[in-house]
């Protein structure tokens, strides 16, 4: 009797209990491979190429505006299918990457309350001083 293929998550799952990750980090990469073999119709991973993980990763970054965290952890998972449980090696993956955000700061320096400060005047400015004094 001939050993019938494993499925593609089964494979996986052996994989990653070879390797010691984490249940958290199973579930997580296995999240981002169905999402990218969803993008590809379904289609299995050997049929796609370096081209395809590029395409998915722009996906994420442009379309979905996904953190640059989020785009490594999807291709940390994309390149754990390919080379450890697929052994197929793909290099040379280059994928628009997502835009860092730009941190819009919550507090004003002492040098931009100054600034404000000098635009009020009368009541205002009164109002502005007690508060900063009850500080």
């Amino acid at each position: 009797m001939t050993k019938s293929p494993q499925r593609l998550q089964e494979r996986f799952r052996n994989t990653i209990y070879q390797h010691h990750y984490s249940i958290r980090t199973e579930q997580t990469y296995w999240y981002w491979i169905k999402r990218f073999l969803y993008f590809h119709h379904k289609q299995h991973p050997t049929k796609l190429a370096a081209g395809d993980i590029e395409d998915f990763l722009t996906h994420l970054a442009v379309d979905r505006q996904v953190a640059p965290a989020t785009q490594n952890i999807a291709f940390n998972a994309l390149m754990f299918l390919y080379n450890k449980v697929l052994r197929i090696e793909m290099t040379g993956v280059n994928a628009t990457r997502a835009k860092k955000r730009v941190k819009i700061p919550v507090v004003f320096s002492r040098r931009e309350v100054i600034q404000v400060m000098a635009h009020l005047d009368g009541d205002h400015l009164l109002m502005a001083w007690c508060r900063i004094k009850a500080k």
